[in-house]
């Protein structure tokens, strides 16, 4: 019901509409994003019907907590605590998840990272984030900022793992990022409140965000 409520609404407000359109997707695709079955799901019931209002190349995402695998969580539960709460200063923790073979946090985005190559085909993916310029004057940054989340999964107690005040961002495709669209309007989108950020994260991101971003949408 909600979702043809949805279509019924943009159809009426792109009706007449002669300006290019565009979606961006700031997370939480689906529910539990361990299997591609999942997200074959959203694509056929969600994107499917999108993209007879702008094409495929029009809609970016980024992953929120529903879109890892929590099943990846509880499975490796000791060794993922352990990755997420280790000590590392900004640039250590860019370097370790921008190693593709020695990051275990990869591991939980499988099923997000290949819709997102695979059946999005956004040929600018990178899991830390990426940006695209959908007009000469708008730089659209898409920021992952569940790198730490746990998804909602428990820990040995039953209890839910909470992600407030453990979260970190991989800043080098951001600062890259500014520093290639100066003059742009610039947009920063994450799935998480900044104040989900561990502490020194969050101060790096809202100076970050001072050096010269235009918006910032989380949520």
């Amino acid at each position: 019901v909600v979702l043809e409520a949805f279509f019924d609404d943009l159809k009426q407000t792109l009706s007449g509409n002669h300006f290019e359109n565009y979606c961006i997707i700031s997370g939480d695709l689906v529910h539990k994003g361990g299997n591609d079955h999942e997200y074959e799901e959203f694509y056929n019931g969600f994107i499917h019907r999108l993209i007879k209002h702008m094409p495929l190349s029009h809609i970016i995402v980024t992953p929120g907590n529903h879109d890892l695998s929590q099943k990846y969580v509880s499975d490796n539960l000791k060794a993922h605590q352990t990755e997420i709460h280790r000590l590392r200063t900004e640039v250590e923790f860019n370097e370790y998840v921008d190693d593709k073979e020695k990051c275990q946090l990869r591991e939980k985005f499988a099923s997000f990272e290949k819709f997102c190559t695979d059946k999005l085909r956004i040929s600018e993916f990178d899991l830390s984030g990426y940006y695209r310029n959908f007009s000469p004057e708008v730089s659209i940054y898409m920021l992952n900022s569940a790198w730490c989340s746990s998804g909602g999964a428990k820990d040995e107690n039953g209890n839910e793992i909470i992600d407030k005040g453990v979260l970190r961002v991989n800043t080098n495709g951001l600062n890259k990022w500014l520093s290639e669209n100066k003059g742009r309007t610039k947009v920063l989108v994450m799935n998480h409140p900044i104040e989900h950020l561990t502490d020194d994260m969050m101060e790096q991101l809202y100076a970050i965000c001072r050096n010269g971003v235009d918006f910032l949408f989380a949520g």
